[in-house]
């Protein structure tokens, strides 16, 4: 399994996610086994989403967008990770 045969996949769900986050999505990035070349049929699809808004805020959009998400994609708000989680997606991501 490769990235190019997941990115029409990926658009899909990065365009429900902008969507439910309206102008609140800053930006979405790519990151973890799928950029690394590591993606096997097992693996997950991760995206961090830069949410503007408070904590509570970007909770309730990370939980209202996990049931309308493909179950395959890990999507986590880029503000809420560890900051050595962060310093990865900032160095390995693809936006």
């Amino acid at each position: 399994m490769n990235l190019k045969s997941e990115e029409p996949q990926i658009e899909v769900e990065i365009k429900k996610i902008k969507q439910f986050g309206d102008k609140n999505v800053r930006f979405i990035i790519l990151y973890g086994s799928s950029v690394k070349r590591k993606l096997t049929d097992m693996s997950d699809i991760d995206l961090a989403v830069f949410y503007q808004g408070t904590k509570k805020e970007r909770f309730d959009f990370r939980k209202k967008i996990l049931g309308r998400v493909n179950n395959r994609f890990d999507i986590q708000t880029f503000q809420d990770l560890p900051l050595y989680i962060q310093n990865d997606i900032i160095s390995t991501g693809k936006i």
